[in-house]
């Protein structure tokens, strides 16, 4: 709703703070961003939203790594998809491999 009434910042941050995303919030700010006119922040939020549902099925760690490698917009979202999924994967080498990356790119592990 905040998207379509042109309050794009304001969707983003109300995502942000949420403790559980499910499919309904993903897909509000993907057309929020479509709605105004961020094609690309809406492809990389749904690239993200890959990761995150990718890591919780009985995929491949290789293939995960693989969606991975997609990835443009390194952000704080990105970076906790990426390593909550080699987390779920049980890859604790990987998920340190990329906290470090996110720690070396100016990013601070948060906690609420």
């Amino acid at each position: 709703m905040y998207g379509k009434c042109g309050y794009v910042k304001e969707e983003e941050q109300l995502f942000d703070e949420m403790p559980k995303r499910n499919v309904v919030s993903w897909n509000a700010l993907i057309s929020g961003y479509l709605d105004t006119h961020y094609p690309e922040n809406a492809i990389m939020l749904f690239l993200v939203s890959l990761l995150s549902a990718y890591s919780g099925c009985s995929c491949s760690v290789e293939d995960f790594h693989k969606l991975c490698s997609d990835i443009v917009k390194w952000d704080e979202i990105s970076w906790n998809a990426i390593i909550s999924g080699f987390s779920n994967f049980g890859v604790a080498g990987e998920a340190f491999f990329y906290f470090s990356r996110m720690r070396r790119a100016g990013f601070t592990a948060l906690q609420n």
